[in-house]
């Protein structure tokens, strides 16, 4: 097997579980609990396939500039992700902190 069969069969798996979470978040209705992970996943997703339909539709460099251009979005989500986790894993150590300790 070569190394870019090896590349495109990891890159349909990694296309198919996007696929997948994104629709388990969905389907269990997890979007409320984690709305910024569950748009973080929708824009991988979105980014995925329409960077690859510009690689195949004109040069490749210019698939790789428009993800080149979209990192700064990317890794603002991936901010927001870490935030969100933080905020719901502290949110119920919150309630059960006594009333005067957090100030």
């Amino acid at each position: 097997m070569s190394l870019q069969a090896l590349y495109a069969t990891l890159g349909v798996l990694s296309l198919i579980a996007e696929i997948a979470l994104f629709v388990v978040l969905i389907a269990r209705r997890q979007y409320r609990t984690f709305p910024v992970f569950t748009l973080y996943i929708a824009f991988n997703l979105l980014n995925d396939i329409g960077v690859s339909a510009l690689m195949v539709a004109y040069p490749p460099s210019v698939g790789r500039a428009v993800e080149l251009g979209l990192l700064p979005l990317q890794y603002l989500l991936e901010l927001g992700v870490l935030l969100e986790i933080a905020w719901n894993v502290l949110r119920p150590v919150h309630a059960s902190l006594p009333v005067k300790s957090i100030r």
